[in-house]
């Protein structure tokens, strides 16, 4: 995808409107956040697998987490219009891995806006319960069909379904 727009935009520099140059400049942007998502799944990936993840826990806010992640992927929610409210208790502090959890937290908002219809709303919420956090992630899209359930978590059922904007997934998250 890469060469073939810069190819494009590089050999009719001129043929192309504004419109058409922030299209394929969006396209561009979707195209390098695909890959680098799926490097980075591939490189977590091949950390478990050779057990070489390296575990630092120590204690984070995790309104803060969830600040940043929503800050990193800013350009998916406003291409889809979404509304995002982080609703988590700014006192909750956790005892976790912070590259652990802030992988976890991108892959869980990034499937919300994936599957969430354009123009709705997702909401992240925080609870206490015993000595636990329990994070939630409300969204208004199209759901896991119920025969999918089963194999979400299952390794070998790597299976990427196209978003309610046609996004592409890797299958590894």
């Amino acid at each position: 995808n890469y060469r073939e727009i810069f190819k494009l935009l590089a050999s009719r520099k001129n043929v192309f409107s504004e419109d058409e140059r922030s299209s394929l400049m969006a396209e561009l942007y979707k195209s390098a956040d695909h890959t680098f998502d799926l490097l980075e799944n591939l490189l977590q990936w091949t950390r478990s697998q050779k057990n070489e993840l390296q575990i630092i826990l120590n204690y984070y806010s995790v309104y803060e987490i969830v600040s940043k992640t929503i800050s990193t992927l800013m350009t998916s929610i406003e291409n889809k219009k979404i509304t995002v409210e982080n609703n988590v208790k700014i006192t909750h502090i956790g005892y976790f891995d912070i590259n652990m959890i802030s992988k976890v937290m991108r892959n869980l908002l990034s499937n919300a806006l994936k599957f969430s219809y354009p123009s709705s709303k997702i909401i992240i919420t925080s609870e206490l319960n015993n000595d636990l956090i329990l994070v939630s992630i409300k969204d208004h899209g199209v759901g896991i069909p119920a025969k999918k359930l089963d194999s979400i978590f299952n390794p070998k059922d790597m299976i990427s379904t196209l978003g309610t904007a046609k996004e592409r997934g890797t299958g590894l998250g």
